[in-house]
């Protein structure tokens, strides 16, 4: 058994790292595991006093239930993305796997074991690209007996193991314009893609604003990817991870706090997701592809109009056309 470091670029929200590493603490692998810290330097001063109160709780907490860990301080502020690029390429120096992390996630006591033991089980499987711990809170079609799915109708990036080999290929496609080369070549089906794929596929050409995060190594490109190329993510069936930052303190998430309807993926109070609260796992994997179905109960939950999908389709048809007669 080989156990993935966990990576967690962090910046100034001190009491959401607090909780995740609190978290952490309480899984009984935390004692293999190594933790890496990538600590960016704030942009500017409104940033500093939860920096500073970052810097205080990484050097006098105790973190000796941890197999290793250690602190990357950055020297001049490179934000959020390049943050976690430079630590997963540092990371894969010295080992040939890792898990990545925001800091806004709180871990199940079993997290650790769960994603050591399926990076183990899957990482010779061409047709996975990936394990996360997330699954959304959806009732995922699923064979009774089990607690483990192949998975392409999502990608999520809260608490997800890579190997080395497979990164690199994820990570070099996506950002050399697989997805904008598909959205040319007219490979993109909604049939076989969730509709909020679909949409983020589509305008990849259509503006730089829309399509900012297809082309980089985000959650939205690779949850393309693995839906246009028919590959997947290890999925469990209850979450191990919540994510506490919807609440307006992140680069990205919305704030779903003061929602009213809290039933679909944009207003959900993800705090309140349940978890798993075992302290032990044993997978028990359903290999019956389901994938068709998962999209279709995904869907429901993440939801996109249908007009705004029809005006993306019509606009995404005149960028091609504009872009073949400029080709010609």
């Amino acid at each position: 058994m080989k156990y993935a470091p966990i990576l967690i670029p962090t910046l100034c929200r001190y009491q959401h790292l607090k909780k995740c590493i609190d978290s952490l603490k309480k899984n009984s692998w935390a004692r293999f595991t190594d933790v890496y810290i990538a600590l960016d330097y704030p942009p500017s001063e409104k940033y500093m006093d939860g920096y500073n109160k970052i810097i205080q709780y990484l050097e006098t907490d105790d973190f000796s239930v941890f197999n290793k860990f250690c602190v990357i301080k950055r020297d001049h502020n490179v934000g959020s993305l390049k943050n976690s690029l430079m630590l997963h390429d540092y990371i894969l120096e010295k080992y040939d796997r890792f898990i990545r992390t925001d800091d806004d996630c709180e871990f199940s006591p079993n997290f650790l074991e769960y994603m050591d033991k399926c990076l183990d089980m899957f990482e010779n499987d061409p047709t996975v690209m990936g394990v996360t711990g997330y699954a959304y809170p959806v009732k995922w079609k699923i064979e009774d007996e089990c607690n483990v799915f192949k998975n392409n109708a999502i990608f999520p990036m809260w608490g997800t193991g890579f190997w080395k080999d497979k990164y690199y290929k994820l990570k070099n496609e996506i950002t050399n314009g697989y997805i904008r080369n598909a959205f040319f070549k007219n490979k993109i089906k909604r049939s076989n893609m969730t509709d909020a794929r679909y949409l983020d596929a589509i305008t990849e050409g259509v503006s730089e604003n829309e399509a900012r995060l297809t082309g980089k190594f985000s959650d939205v490109a690779c949850g393309c990817y693995i839906q246009l190329t028919k590959q997947y993510i290890i999925t469990p069936e209850l979450s191990k991870v919540r994510n506490l930052g919807f609440d307006g303190s992140g680069e990205y998430c919305q704030n779903t706090l003061n929602s009213i309807s809290k039933s679909d993926a944009s207003t959900y109070d993800y705090r309140l997701q349940e978890i798993d609260a075992e302290n032990g796992f044993i997978p028990v994997v359903d290999y019956k592809d389901s994938a068709k179905e998962n999209r279709l109960i995904l869907n429901r939950f993440d939801k996109r109009n249908e007009s705004t999908i029809k005006k993306a389709i019509v606009k995404s048809w005149v960028i091609r056309v504009a872009h073949y007669i400029g080709v010609r």
